[in-house]
C-alpha cells in the first residue's frame, strides 16, 4: 500500500494466485485491458467505491476490459476469485464490454455497477462443446448495469450473456437498458 501501482492493468500483470488487487476510492482512467490470472481477485473499496473508466475500444464478442481467460476450448480452470465493489464505466460506449469470463470456474462477481459499455456488461463463456464442457459455481450478484447492451445482427451483446454454465447464480441484479433504441 505504501507504493501503489497506477492502473489495474498493471496490478493484473503484477498479481499471482491467492492475491488479491485492492482497488482504493478514486477515478482510475484505464487504456488498455486487464487480464486477471486465475486465483487473483480484485476488491474495491466498499465504503467508497472506485470508478474506473475505460478509454478504449475493445472488440466485441468475447472480449472485455477486464478479462478472465482460461485459454482453449477444451478444458475450465478453476478460478477461486471475485470481482467486487467497483464502478465500471464505459466512457460513453467507447468500450465493449465490461467483463468476460472464459473458461473458468467459481468465479463470483458481486457489488459491481457497470455503465454505458457498447456491447454488454458481463460474459460468462465457454466454447460450443457445451453440454459436455461447461463452467460450474460462477455467480453475478448484487450488480446494475445500466446502458450497456447493443442489439445488432449477430446477436453476441446482452448486458449479462452466459453460455455454457451449470450451476451458475445470477440473482438480485438490476438491469436498465432504457437509453437505448429498441
Amino acid at each position: 500500500s505504501g507504493n501503489p501501482w497506477a492502473t489495474l492493468t498493471y496490478a493484473c500483470t503484477q498479481a499471482t494466485s491467492g492475491d488479491t488487487i485492492f482497488v482504493t476510492a478514486g477515478n482510475y482512467t484505464e487504456t488498455a485491458r486487464a487480464a486477471l490470472p486465475v486465483g487473483v481477485s480484485i476488491l474495491g473499496d466498499s465504503t467508497n467505491i472506485p470508478v474506473i473508466t475505460y478509454t478504449y475500444a475493445t472488440a466485441g464478442g468475447t472480449n472485455g476490459c477486464i478479462y478472465l481467460n482460461s485459454g482453449g476450448s477444451a478444458t475450465v480452470t478453476n478460478g477461486n476469485q471475485s470481482i467486487s465493489y467497483l464502478n465500471l464505466n464505459g466512457s460513453s460506449l467507447t468500450a465493449s464490454r465490461a467483463i468476460a469470463v472464459l473458461h473458468r470456474n467459481n468465479v463470483d462477481l458481486h457489488h459491481l455497477t457497470i455503465e454505458d459499455f457498447n456491447d454488454g456488461g458481463i460474459r460468462l463463456y465457454v466454447s460450443s462443446s457445451y453440454p459436455t464442457l461447461y463452467s460450474t459455481g460462477n455467480k453475478i450478484r448484487h450488480c446494475t448495469i445500466n446502458n450497456s447492451s447493443s442489439r445488432v445482427a449477430d446477436n453476441y451483446p446482452a448486458a449479462i450473456r452466459v453460455t455454457g454454465q451449470d450451476e451458475c447464480d445470477i440473482v438480485y441484479n438490476t438491469l436498465d437498458m432504457t437509453e437505448r433504441a429498441a
